[in-house]
């Protein structure tokens, strides 16, 4: 029983330490988790710093007679903790990546994962119940013995953490192998079996909370099928970009199917492509043909910004989209494992690009309450803009581009507004010059952009738009072509 005891405190000891490093070597990954895990931001860096030092001092303390039973009982708290926090996750029906063991394996928050803590658990219960004289065979007699056991501990550990590294460096080569092949796609030094998309920057999508483009495409099986006809499913949709002659798109094409799969109860996936059916039905030989829309030419890519391929777009089950375009195989990837540790029930669901410019959206949030003169001496307070769509409008009059907006502005509500949508457009100090090029829209003075900024206002000509609710259900959309797809007007950028 003694022998037993010491092999369970020293496979309980490889948990902690391994847990410690995998961690301590991603703390940005840490972080994250942790704040997944609702951690408030303020604390969750020395969270990140505190845990996996706390799992190593149990690893270490596990090794000795003296303190296992000490170190067991902490480690059966810190188990059963992080066990009721996963559990917590999984009844809200959020998914966050767990980061248990931080670089060296990571998932998403499941049912395995809640069952692989109750076996640690477990194991930290035994050792818990035998008791502070019962802890097994001891590995040392002496303070020098016991010296060196912890400094051949510690260089185990550094020995699993540059493993681990040399594990995650080749991963980043292979990404950026990856990366370069998609640059090629937009340099022209790309395969004769890959198609050259000319486009500019691959973030420069429609604006989160939009309504995606309408359109009608024939189907693998002849037929048109128009984008309400997939509304109707009341499921989020992935668009997948590609075309016959991409390359990189076949090679991506069976995880697309494993994605089918995975997400057939969620989600469903569209394969939007181009070139002749025969084709793209040999191209795309799999379960997914019957889920093929083809375009003439790329005509609905140009309209959704998504003319690179491959390219991913997760649109909500309202048909407005709720990410930024994925563009090759890792971005795609990484939109795929976003998706997964989301909550696809959620009203707003949305998924950024890592290397978006724009600040966090306040997508979700009510509008913040005010009260700001109008241009005609009255008083806007903000529970006004309830009862139909609002476009919250920031402009500035020696804006150049702020002309071009207000022009079309006038445009539109000369030609036929939208009587479901209204404008509101903010200034600072302005309301004579814009009172003078007779809007209809309501024009309001915010000194200083204050509340503008609380709205979510990344800079000028940029707009927000606010549903029926008055709550906040777009990020910034900078740029008029931007602005405009906030309505549903969408052209070619």
């Amino acid at each position: 029983m003694e022998l037993f005891v010491l092999l369970l405190r020293v496979t309980l000891a490889g948990i902690f330490a391994v847990a410690s490093v995998g961690k301590l070597i991603d703390r940005k990954g840490s972080e994250n988790a942790a704040r997944d895990f609702g951690v408030p931001d303020g604390a969750v860096g020395v969270f990140a710093v505190a845990l996996p030092l706390a799992e190593m001092a149990v690893a270490i303390l596990l090794l000795f007679t003296e303190t296992s039973w000490y170190a067991g009982v902490a480690g059966l708290i810190m188990l059963l903790s992080f066990t009721v926090g996963m559990i917590y996750q999984i009844v809200k029906g959020n998914a966050p990546d767990c980061h248990c063991f931080g670089q060296i394996h990571s998932e998403p928050v499941g049912k395995m994962s809640v069952v692989r803590n109750a076996v640690f658990a477990a194991i930290a219960g035994v050792v818990v119940y035998q008791g502070v004289s019962g802890q097994g065979l001891s590995l040392v007699t002496t303070p020098w013995e016991a010296a060196i056991l912890v400094l051949l501990f510690l260089i185990a550990c550094g020995m699993v953490g540059m493993v681990s590294l040399g594990l995650v460096s080749k991963s980043e080569t292979d990404n950026l192998r990856r990366r370069i092949e998609v640059l090629e796609l937009a340099s022209g030094f790309e395969s004769p079996e890959t198609v050259r998309e000319e486009v500019g920057d691959p973030n420069n999508g429609i604006p989160i909370g939009a309504p995606f483009p309408d359109f009608e495409l024939e189907a693998a099986n002849g037929k048109n099928l128009k984008f309400d006809h997939l509304l109707m499913e009341g499921k989020p949709m992935l668009f997948f970009f590609v075309s016959s002659d991409c390359g990189p798109c076949r090679i991506l094409y069976p995880e697309m199917e494993l994605w089918a799969e995975e997400f057939a109860e969620t989600m469903s996936i569209w394969l939007i492509t181009r070139g002749s059916l025969q084709d793209n039905l040999k191209k795309f030989d799999g379960k997914l043909q019957s889920n093929l829309l083809l375009q003439k030419d790329k005509e609905l890519a140009m309209l959704a910004r998504s003319p690179w391929t491959p390219t991913a777009l997760f649109i909500n089950a309202d048909g407005r989209v709720g990410s930024h375009p994925a563009v090759g195989d890792v971005a795609i990837r990484e939109l795929v494992q976003q998706i997964r540790r989301g909550d696809l029930k959620k009203e707003f669901s949305y998924f950024r690009s890592g290397t978006t410019r724009l600040r966090l959206p306040n997508i979700g949030k009510p509008i913040p309450e005010f009260s700001l003169p109008d241009a005609n001496g009255n008083i806007l307070k903000s529970s006004e803009l309830k009862g139909k769509e609002t476009v919250a409008l920031f402009l500035t009059e020696t804006c150049g581009h702020c002309v071009t907006v207000t022009e079309e502005l006038k445009a539109w509500e000369k030609n036929g507004a939208d009587e479901n949508v209204r404008f509101v457009i903010f200034s600072d100090g302005e309301l004579d010059h814009f009172r003078n090029l007779d809007l209809a829209s309501t024009i309001v003075d915010d000194p200083k952009f204050a509340i503008s900024e609380k709205i979510g206002m990344q800079s000028a000509p940029s707009a927000i738009l606010i549903n029926a609710e008055g709550v906040i259900s777009s990020e910034a959309a900078v740029g008029s072509p931007n602005i405009w797809a906030l309505i549903g007007i969408h052209r070619e950028v």
